[in-house]
């Protein structure tokens, strides 16, 4: 028996497009992913099933390396902001960082499929 765990995160149906499309390689995160094997996407605003993928490394980093997490993140400096408000306005002291390797049929992901 093979064990994965799985995340569901919600995410803006616009930056999801940005992972469909291989132009946000990255998942960036207030909350821990480490341990994380797969991410199951749900839209922010309906809940609908948009996606999974497979993770690959997770990495916990610290706000001073707020310019290479953007970079990392796919997303413009406002909306990364919007995203994880600064230390110094009550944002998080870490990110969390997943690679995201590969879209996986969630049922396949949970061999049931």
């Amino acid at each position: 028996m093979t064990k994965s765990t799985v995340a569901t995160l919600k995410i803006r149906p616009s930056i999801f497009n940005l992972i469909r499309n291989g132009m946000k390689e990255y998942e960036i995160r207030d909350s821990s992913l480490e341990g994380v094997d797969v991410i199951c996407y749900l839209d922010s605003e309906t809940g609908a099933f948009l996606g999974s993928f497979i993770v690959g490394d997770v990495e916990c980093v610290d706000r001073g390396a707020d310019q290479r997490t953007i970079e990392r993140s796919g997303v413009n400096v406002e909306t990364f902001y919007d995203l994880f408000p600064p230390v110094s306005v009550g944002g998080p002291e870490v990110l969390w960082v997943a690679k995201l390797q590969r879209p996986v049929d969630i049922n396949d992901a949970l061999g049931i499929g």
